[in-house]
């Protein structure tokens, strides 16, 4: 069966984007890797490539317009407060749908500069060369590894990334079933024989990792109502052969709470101003909707944010905190924007559902987090990886006044500018304590763990990663 890893989006950004001097100290990957990736042995698995956050396109199911994704052409203008409730989630015990599906993988997000239609690539080169739906094309594929005419086993899981990981882990189950199926029907249009015993291989980029981590543990169950712990029994394990995370904010990021605060402005607004630049920009009663953001905020075990007054550690998962500090959702500025997402109601009972809906996705995120921490041992056939950046200064704490508002950066420690390398380690060893241990003491039990000097957007396109990752796909052996 041909190769699994035709996948790896970053082949062919590698290809545009190095110098010529970057490409001469590149590895001849074809040579290396060309007949193992045109190889029918089932020992290579098919691969399954997760994306992180806001790496799946969006769309209005109703108009089909783009709400996230593409800027440019038919596309939902956001900017308009009317039109905000399409990004947004319905807030918790509100009766709005859910609007916005999936619509594939994000290879290059789209807009217009002055009129001038651009594209730039997405948030991670993992995603410009992913097939959606079935199999890679091959003018998709990487021109440096020649993969043959007959591949099929590569899928991308696109995936609506605002939902908890829990949620997406019962779909990326259902997905998974559903490619055993198409992986059978190919066997046996190609190659005239079923495959038996079809395990994945998985390929998680930022947060997809802790989606594809959840899924290892728990398979397809979802968080219990009563606040308990999924059961862990692996079920998800039984699926999948290794997983390669990259860049996983396994402890979570202090930007995810900083987002939920201030909001997600893609460039600066004097940028977007002087550009007239079409993309969105999400402001923190959006951001609140989405359980995802919650479950990116980094443990406050590991003290990311102190009290500016007395440096004590803030708990960020106290609802009581966020309403006496007036964060995120409950700040006044954004008073005009919730009666788009809670109309038909008066201010008074909006405010009640507003502190009721971030009581609840505090005490979700806080149960998911506590899922993913729990020290366990995988089943002996699983290989868990990491590749992980940490050459570059990522925030690691801050003091705050949670009254004033007021702000100081207070430390920062080696990572990819958005993730520690202890949060991608899940290192339980803080950097403010190395009296605790020196030696990792982390949930996870890695099969390998690898070191890029580059930032979280550019750990997929440097050409270390995509030898490595190749290697581990096509040639290391199995347990």
């Amino acid at each position: 069966m041909p190769a699994s890893l035709l996948i790896l989006s970053l082949l062919a950004l590698l290809c545009t984007s190095c110098t010529q001097s970057e490409k001469n100290k590149t590895a001849d990957l074809n040579r290396i890797y060309g007949a193992a990736a045109q190889s029918d042995s089932t020992e290579i698995n098919p691969v399954i490539v997760i994306p992180g956050i806001l790496g799946s396109k969006l769309i209005d199911p109703v108009t089909q317009k783009s709400i996230w994704g593409i800027y440019d052409g038919q596309f939902v203008d956001l900017s308009k407060p009317e039109n905000l409730p399409l990004i947004a989630l319905p807030l918790h015990g509100s009766s709005r749908e859910v609007r916005g599906i999936p619509n594939g993988a994000l290879s290059t997000l789209r807009f217009r500069a002055l009129g001038v239609p651009l594209q730039q690539q997405a948030y991670a080169g993992i995603l410009s060369t992913l097939g959606v739906g079935g199999y890679l094309d091959q003018e998709m594929g990487s021109k440096e590894v020649d993969w043959g005419k007959r591949h099929f086993t590569c899928f991308q899981f696109s995936y609506d990334w605002r939902l908890s990981n829990a949620t997406n882990a019962k779909n990326l189950h259902r997905f998974i079933q559903e490619k055993k199926r198409y992986i059978q029907e190919q066997s046996r249009k190609i190659h005239g024989k079923e495959r038996r015993n079809i395990k994945f291989d998985i390929v998680a980029h930022s947060m997809g990792g802790l989606l594809a981590r959840y899924y290892l543990r728990h398979g397809p169950q979802d968080l219990p109502r009563d606040g308990s712990l999924p059961r862990l029994n692996w079920a998800g394990a039984k699926n999948i052969d290794q997983l390669i995370m990259v860049g996983t904010p396994n402890s979570g990021s202090l930007l995810a709470f900083n987002d939920l605060c201030h909001g997600q402005n893609f460039i600066p607004d004097w940028q977007r101003r002087l550009l007239s630049v079409n993309l969105p920009k999400f402001p923190p009663a959006i951001l609140a909707t989405f359980p995802s953001m919650f479950e990116l905020m980094p443990r406050t075990r590991h003290e990311p944010v102190l009290n500016l007054a007395d440096d004590h550690p803030l708990d960020l998962y106290d609802s009581a905190l966020w309403e006496q500090a007036q964060w995120g959702i409950l700040n006044p500025s954004q008073n005009d924007i919730l009666p788009n997402l809670i109309p038909h109601i008066s201010p008074e009972e909006r405010t009640a559902l507003v502190k009721a809906h971030l009581r609840q996705r505090l005490h979700k995120a806080h149960q998911f987090q506590r899922s993913l921490d729990r020290p366990a041992t995988p089943p002996s056939h699983l290989r868990i990886s990491l590749i992980a950046g940490d050459a570059i200064n990522t925030p690691r704490q801050i003091k705050l006044d949670p009254i004033s508002g007021k702000k100081i950066d207070n430390d920062y420690t080696p990572g990819d500018s958005a993730v520690l390398r202890s949060s991608a380690l899940a290192d339980e060893n803080p950097a403010n304590h190395p009296s605790k241990g020196i030696r990792l003491n982390s949930p996870i039990k890695f099969h390998k763990v690898t070191f890029l000097p580059e930032q979280h957007l550019d750990l997929t396109t440097s050409p270390t990663f995509t030898n490595n990752l190749l290697y581990q796909l096509l040639i290391e052996p199995k347990k």
